[in-house]
């Protein structure tokens, strides 16, 4: 069961308190595109997604999509907010979270990983040990297997005691 309980649970990522993930020595957030920064039948990038991508770039901060949707779903986002990205990541599997630590340069104690989804997200950072947070999907449109595995993850949210980041 640890390694599918993340650090921190959230509302959504702009629940976080960047300064404080500054502050704890946090150079750069990993992000899980679908159901995390936009909803997954969405390919608008949202005002509020621009702005809080902007406010992490201007903490000398990196954030980085690290995704399993497709190349172009990625790119899409990646080139509107003018950050890098990993499409078809693997998660959980370990590749696509190395992958996004040599393109940031970094090490596994200096980046965070958010994400909504427990048995791709949490599991994949978990098993990297890399630090995770888990938030609420923004919609409840998903795909068929996502939605199958949902229901797993009720009992594994529900049995959770997991702290929220300081305000």
């Amino acid at each position: 069961m640890k390694l599918l309980k993340p650090d921190y649970y959230l509302n959504s990522v702009y629940d976080f308190n960047l300064e404080y993930l500054y502050e704890q020595g946090y150079k750069a957030i990993l992000a899980d595109l679908d159901n995390t920064l936009a909803p997954w039948d969405s390919d608008i990038v949202s005002r509020e997604l621009k702005e809080w991508v902007n406010r992490i770039l201007s903490m000398d901060m990196k954030i980085i999509i690290v995704s399993n949707a497709r190349n172009n779903r990625v790119q899409q986002f990646v080139k509107e907010l003018n950050i890098s990205g990993i499409a078809m990541a693997k998660k959980p599997f370990g590749g696509g979270f190395k992958k996004a630590l040599k393109k940031l340069g970094l090490t596994k104690d200096e980046v965070i990983m958010v994400g909504d989804q427990v048995f791709t997200d949490v599991l994949g950072a978990r098993l990297q040990r890399i630090k995770v947070a888990l938030v609420k999907p923004l919609s409840e449109k998903e795909l068929m297997i996502t939605k199958f595995m949902r229901y797993f993850e009720k009992s594994v949210r529900a049995e959770q005691n997991t702290p929220n980041l300081p305000q």
